[in-house]
């Protein structure tokens, strides 16, 4: 008997169940073990109740009740799952103190599982510096010895000129997922790490037009 393959997630549908792995974590925040069906989870997320449903078919189960919607608890875990997300992710902010002071408060990483437990800055003033008890390091210490075990993810928003070298660094290191804030509309993320760039600048612009049409 030959063994199942899992069917390989395409790029856009994985974005898709990370979207709502993170809808269902503020759900259950808010209203608790209220079910959802996907129809209001379209709505919500401005998708269709279709898309919803046939992105739900790569989780082995979905909890679903006909008429009553998820088991939102059950649905989130099954997300965890598929997704590998383990309860406490550790991760490394790469940049400016005083960025990630600013940072932490918008984004609010811990919210969402994420743990910020090495920091690392390109500027000399921040060297030795405590944040929340954890010493800042300079660029030319991040090294593999100098990050927690099993920190496979970065969050960098470093000055332009120090990208390169910065995301070099994060590959000598082990890292193997960069979110990088740094302005820049290419970004050349070495062999090996899988990275998404935030464009906000391009997202701007795309609103602009959209503000424009709508008149």
């Amino acid at each position: 008997m030959c063994p199942l393959i899992e069917p390989q997630i395409p790029d856009v549908v994985l974005e898709r169940l990370a979207l709502y792995h993170c809808f269902l974590q503020e759900w259950i925040m808010i209203y608790k073990d209220k079910p959802i069906t996907s129809k209001e989870m379209a709505q919500i997320l401005g998708l269709t109740d279709e898309t919803v449903r046939r992105d739900l078919s790569f989780l082995s189960k979905t909890g679903g009740k006909p008429g009553v919607g998820y088991d939102v608890k059950e649905l989130y875990e099954l997300l965890s799952q598929k997704l590998n997300l383990e309860e406490r992710l550790p991760i490394v902010f790469i940049g400016n103190l005083n960025l990630l002071e600013g940072l932490s408060d918008v984004l609010n990483f811990a919210k969402f599982g994420f743990v910020v437990e090495r920091i690392f800055s390109e500027n000399p003033e921040d060297i030795g510096k405590l944040y929340y008890g954890l010493k800042v390091l300079s660029l030319e210490e991040l090294k593999r010895e100098n990050l927690p075990e099993n920190c496979r993810l970065a969050v960098v928003m470093v000055h332009q000129q120090w990208l390169n070298y910065t995301l070099n660094k994060l590959k000598e290191a082990g890292i193997r997922g960069v979110l990088n804030f740094t302005p820049s509309v290419t970004t050349p993320f070495p062999e090996g790490i899988e990275g998404i760039q935030l464009r906000y600048p391009c997202y701007l612009k795309i609103l602009q037009f959209k503000t424009l049409k709508a008149k």
